[in-house]
């Protein structure tokens, strides 16, 4: 049997997290079947980035433990050698790597990679998905938010500046270097949206991109999508930073567990903002319909754009078991910066503090400095009254 390598590379924000955890949960009954996903925890990127890349990840956690920049050379020459064993070695006919951030390999990164493995496969195929530069900008906004403590105001400014338009903006040509060392034949590009995946559902898909038999695919089944968080929580939580900044207060990890579950309508960002998404991705979308040889993505806004974000009833009920009665909020009526003061303030009082501080968002200055400049230029994402 010919031994494949597979090479899962995202793209950011179209369902690598679900995949990972799928393949990491059924390593066991994937190797009694011959499919290899390495012990290098669910996400393979810094792995391989550290082991691959000229520009090294600042920490990697491999078997519980986190070592971090800067690395000995031998502890990268000991750690490189490690997964080449790991991958080329052994029984397994097929091996999956799976990581997000693998497009920060480059072309040389790429070329490292191809050597250090032909040898051991017979043939190595590169798995991508892309994603609607609409869709991909209302799931990132939340998340920076999230993990980087960027307000919505400082990314949507940011597509104002002179530059590449932030982080609101899809990547594609990020495949091209994987392309220019593979081959354009080794490099699978799939839509992310459900129309496009086999069977209607993204670890079906995936499955069948890596050629999973039929009787081991429902080994992947099962609910991958994530529970979208509210057009409320996010607008909370969005008030919370921009009162305090990038160290974001002493509940922030606190706030965000709570607004979790909160229930509520379905957040997007503005039309005006999400047009000049469009617009700052022309040419990637040139480049994508290009390689592609049909056009996949048309300009198209979710209805939730239109219109100002309001409370939801699902919404006010939540926050008042959560802070307490006497809110003053109504269902149906617009989100207004009062009002999320008012709720940030009660939430303060109810949550207990976070653990340890939180420290500033991991950015670097110059970047911290243009989201700052670009959080000025923007109104604020809510009425103010």
């Amino acid at each position: 049997m010919s031994r494949k390598l597979y090479l899962h590379i995202g793209l950011a924000k179209a369902g690598s997290t679900s995949i990972q955890a799928a393949l990491y949960a059924k390593r066991g009954a994937l190797l009694r079947n011959g499919i290899l996903y390495p012990a290098l925890g669910p996400n393979h990127s810094r792995a391989l980035l550290l082991a691959f890349a000229a520009a090294k990840p600042d920490r990697v956690k491999v078997g519980g433990r986190t070592t971090r920049a800067p690395y000995d050379r031998d502890f990268v020459a000991r750690f490189r050698a490690g997964i080449e064993r790991q991958v080329a070695e052994g029984p397994h006919h097929t091996c999956i790597l799976s990581g997000e951030m693998l497009p920060q390999l480059g072309l040389a990164g790429c070329h490292d990679l191809r050597r250090a493995f032909e040898r051991a496969f017979d043939e190595i195929r590169v798995v991508a998905y892309v994603r609607h530069p609409v869709a991909f900008a209302n799931s990132r906004a939340p998340f920076d938010l999230q993990q980087r403590r960027h307000t919505l105001e400082a990314l949507t400014g940011r597509l104002l500046l002179p530059g590449s338009g932030g982080r609101l903006v899809p990547r594609y040509r990020q495949i091209q270097p994987f392309i220019d060392v593979f081959g354009r034949d080794a490099v699978d590009i799939r839509v992310f949206e459900p129309l496009y995946f086999a069977g209607g559902d993204l670890l079906a898909d995936f499955a069948d991109a890596v050629g999973l038999p039929p009787r081991l695919a429902p080994t992947l089944a099962g609910a991958w999508k994530k529970r979208a968080q509210s057009a409320e929580s996010i607008h909370i939580l969005n008030r919370y930073v921009r009162q305090n900044g990038a160290a974001a207060g002493a509940r922030f990890h606190s706030l965000r567990r709570a607004l979790g579950a909160l229930r509520g309508s379905r957040f997007s960002l503005r039309e005006a903002d999400l047009k000049r998404v469009w617009r700052r991705t022309e040419r990637e979308l040139d480049w994508l319909h290009g390689v592609l040889g049909r056009e996949v993505f048309r300009e198209t806004y979710p209805a939730t754009a239109f219109a100002d974000p309001s409370w939801s009833g699902a919404a006010v009920d939540d926050l008042e078991r959560l802070a307490g009665p006497g809110l003053a909020l109504r269902p149906g009526t617009p989100l207004t910066v009062t009002a999320l003061d008012r709720v940030c303030a009660r939430l303060e009082r109810a949550l207990p503090a976070d653990a340890k501080a939180v420290g500033r968002a991991t950015t670097s200055p110059f970047d911290a400095l243009v989201m700052a400049v670009a959080g000025l230029i923007t109104r604020d994402y809510v009425a103010v009254a």
